[in-house]
């Protein structure tokens, strides 16, 4: 029972790789877009987009490492030990996408969030 467990688990990151992989740059071309606007803003707004900066182009050069190893394991080359090292490579896109949206919500929320007039948050 553990074991199949396991298994889906591993599969389900796997498929949720192949989302991760147009997703992430998306993602960080949106996070990036949307708050464009804290350059103008204090040293601690313009630092907090600087760590989104320097976490997008980390998570899709990573991610694109990744992917050339899952290409390489589509065209047939060797790819491992053994079949499921293509299934390893995706999931670790999935983690890595999960992790660098983790990142970008806690720098949205703690730094980036926009603030009106009378105190509330947009």
């Amino acid at each position: 029972m553990t074991a199949d467990i396991f298994i889906a688990l591993f599969y389900a990151l796997g498929g949720f790789g192949f989302f991760a992989i147009t997703a992430l740059p998306v993602r960080a071309w949106r996070h990036l877009h949307r708050h464009r606007g804290a350059l103008r803003g204090g040293a601690a707004q313009c630092l907090a987009y600087l760590l989104l900066v320097l976490a997008s182009i980390a998570a899709i050069t990573f991610a694109g490492a990744c992917l050339l190893d899952v290409a390489r394991c589509l065209l047939g080359l060797y790819c491992g030990p053994n079949i499921a090292s293509g299934w390893i490579r995706l999931g670790s896109i999935s983690v890595l996408y999960l992790s660098f949206e983790l990142f970008a919500f806690v720098i949205i929320r703690t730094t980036l969030r926009r603030r009106v007039p009378d105190g509330t948050s947009a």
